[in-house]
């Protein structure tokens, strides 16, 4: 099966212009070792020191990610985490 075929569409949920539920992904052993085995096989010849996962996507795949060979730091909005932090503005 194919990645694809374990996202479900519920157009503009939780707000207007997006589609794409992963809870599927989520609920689905085969569908989760997928998603986690197919970042990883992207990151094979990347060399990082850490995986960064912004909430709260991010945290959910990017801690199976990190789990092997990396330690996971999650980005948050402002005043979310409660240590020294580092801040930076995007749009």
């Amino acid at each position: 099966k194919k990645l694809e075929e374990y996202v479900r569409s519920i157009p503009d949920f939780p707000e207007p212009g997006i589609i794409q539920d992963v809870t599927t992904i989520l609920q689905d052993a085969d569908g989760l070792h997928l998603a986690v085995d197919s970042i990883r096989n992207m990151l094979k010849d990347v060399d990082y020191d850490v995986v960064v996962g912004p909430e709260s996507r991010g945290f959910i795949f990017g801690v199976p990610v990190a789990y092997a060979d990396q330690g996971f730091v999650p980005v948050r909005k402002k005043g979310k985490l409660p240590c020294e932090t580092v801040s930076v503005k995007y749009a």
